[in-house]
């Protein structure tokens, strides 16, 4: 079955976060993408904690994207790795805050120091009427570069992002 994933993505910059966001749920995710940064299909199978495992695939672009995602084994997930072309490594820190559920994810390996937060919604509606937080900086939903898939291809440093090629 498919499902609408309604999401705003922000860079988080060097801005204070509130300390009552410093406990909340923290996993550590793997992800993998079997299709390729060119393709508007996004394919990829995802690690959470060393003992959860899914595949999911994506389409679109924006604060709206078709998601359809299934749990598989560490078998399955083991064997379509070999099938990956590029991954990422994040700590997800998931928590409520102001009736909505936001994660911060703090990415690692190439792309360590990028800091980005994500906050879901119900309907589209609920997403544009959304009052951003002093503490998020740059809102990056609509910036292609910001989508995990292309971030898996690139660097991150000194604020900036670099592509491998």
């Amino acid at each position: 079955m498919i499902n609408y994933e309604i999401e705003r993505k922000f860079i988080l910059g060097d801005i204070e976060i509130p300390l009552e966001l410093y406990n909340c749920k923290i996993i550590e995710i793997e992800q993998h993408y079997i299709t390729s940064k060119n393709n508007d299909i996004e394919v990829r199978i995802r690690k959470i904690n060393d003992n959860e495992y899914y595949q999911t695939i994506k389409e679109g672009s924006g604060i709206k994207r078709s998601e359809i995602e299934i749990e598989i084994s560490k078998e399955q997930y083991e064997e379509l790795l070999k099938y990956s072309k590029s991954s990422i490594k994040k700590y997800r820190y998931e928590l409520v805050y102001d009736g909505n559920t936001i994660y911060i994810d703090t990415y690692d390996c190439n792309l360590y120091g990028l800091n980005t937060v994500e906050v879901e919604f119900s309907t589209i509606e609920e997403g544009n009427k959304y009052s951003i937080p002093e503490w998020f900086g740059e809102e990056v939903t609509y910036n292609k570069e910001y989508k995990n898939k292309n971030l898996s291809y690139m660097k991150y440093e000194k604020g900036a992002l670099y592509d491998f090629n």
